[in-house]
């Protein structure tokens, strides 16, 4: 074991968490395998690597850990892509940096990785040219399916940073890039591409559409037996459902999505689908808060466990289970709790909507504060389904003049940025020509 502290953290981790190694490996490789990998007897590639930090929560020191024990290999920026796309930046930034040192001539993954740092600094405007270069280094050669993946990050990365068409073309481009051979690697690298196209979909408020390319991915994931995969795919077709109104079907998704994490031992999206489904029910008003209460319990306990970072995204619903149930004090505190901590937008925009509710702000204020968190959002898209989707909540806590109020707003702004007399306004992108 010297000189291989990957190994023997993993092992580490792996009894704290209680998993055996066929535990650990479940849906991607063997007991064999991960014992190979703790005993320094096989090196990890690029995407085991990405499955054991999707099961582990200790990221940051597994990515410090791989990096200290092997020399890097071009398919680690699958990992740390990863744990770019997840928020884990300081892990991301230490196998990425580990990247930029691979010779770009050679296969082009020094310079991609080198692209995912500057976007992790908030370069966008170097990030963008150096992935765009990398497709073009790759298309020169005939190296089509390395294309396609750089084209997926390049959408990956819009996406991340305003979802609109560009990020859009690049997932159709890179599905037609692709060179089909009738492999699995056709199958995955499709699926992979639709489920990022629904997530980007779902944040520009695009539900139905997210909801058809999610549920396409989760078909291909089930042809390569990738429950965990299929698990994700169902989850995103679930909020999907839910965003367009479908709040039964998107009860059933989740908990699909939910059966497929449990059947596999993948405890880190369990809490999520709990959420999804305690979600559905809550929407569906009283007679189901009950319920709701069951399985809102059951999420927060897990994402304690697993995603303590995600525990805010059960206070909101928490405060709405307290208004339906007539505990005004408590939905109280729990907004004042959830408050103090940093969400995301739409989150925050869903706060601010039951502050108003349980009288601890003003609506006035509280609709002031929502249109300027709103207006900082890059997306014009992203901007307009946040404000309908706080919209359809003040519907739910029968606020209906609130709810007018956010539609007009969205609206208004929608009709002022597409200006048909406008070519430039209306077609302003991140800068990625065609």
């Amino acid at each position: 074991m010297a000189g291989h502290p990957f190994g023997e953290l993993l092992r580490t981790l792996r009894r704290r968490h209680g998993l055996t190694q066929a535990e650990l490996g479940r849906g991607f490789c063997t007991k064999a395998h991960i014992s190979a990998i703790e005993t320094g007897v096989r090196a990890p590639s690029g995407h085991v690597v990405r499955h054991l930090l999707e099961r582990l929560p200790e990221r940051r020191a597994l990515a410090e850990a791989l990096v200290a024990s092997y020399p890097p290999r071009a398919d680690w920026l699958q990992a740390g892509l990863a744990l770019a796309l997840w928020g884990e930046v300081a892990g991301a930034r230490t196998i990425l940096n580990a990247l930029t040192q691979l010779p770009r001539g050679t296969t082009g993954h020094g310079a991609r990785a080198l692209a995912w740092t500057r976007f992790l600094d908030g370069r966008l405007d170097q990030a963008v040219p150096l992935l765009r270069g990398g497709v073009e280094h790759y298309r020169r050669r005939g190296h089509f399916r390395e294309a396609a993946w750089a084209l997926w990050e390049l959408g990956m990365m819009l996406a991340e940073a305003a979802p609109g068409p560009d990020a859009l073309w690049c997932f159709r481009e890179a599905r037609r890039t692709w060179t089909r051979q009738g492999d699995q690697a056709d199958q995955r690298f499709r699926a992979i591409v639709l489920h990022s196209e629904a997530r980007a979909l779902q944040r520009m408020g695009a539900h139905r559409r997210a909801e058809e390319q999610a549920a396409k991915a989760a078909r291909l994931y089930r042809a390569l037996g990738d429950q965990v995969g299929e698990g994700h795919a169902l989850l995103e077709a679930a909020h999907a459902a839910h965003g367009a109104g479908a709040l039964e079907r998107g009860r059933l998704l989740a908990d699909e999505a939910r059966e497929r994490f449990l059947s596999t031992g993948h405890a880190p999206c369990l809490g999520i689908a709990e959420l999804a489904v305690a979600i559905a029910l809550l929407d569906q008003g009283p007679a189901r808060a009950s319920e709701a209460a069951q399985r809102l319990a059951r999420a927060e306990a897990n994402l304690a466990q697993t995603r303590p970072e995600l525990v805010l995204f059960t206070r909101s619903e928490r405060a709405r289970l307290a208004l339906l149930q007539g505990d005004l004090a408590g939905a109280r505190a729990l907004v004042e709790a959830a408050l103090q901590a940093p969400a995301p937008s739409s989150e925050r925009a869903h706060q601010l909507c039951l502050a108003a509710a349980v009288g601890q702000k003003p609506w006035p204020e509280a609709r002031q504060e929502l249109l300027r968190l709103a207006g900082a959002i890059p997306s014009p898209w992203e901007r307009h389904a946040t404000l309908r989707s706080a919209a359809r909540l003040c519907m739910q806590l029968g606020r209906w003049r609130w709810a007018a109020e956010l539609y007009q707003a969205g609206e208004s702004w929608w009709e002022a940025w597409w200006d048909p007399s406008d070519p430039e306004a209306s077609t302003a992108s991140s800068g990625v020509s065609r």
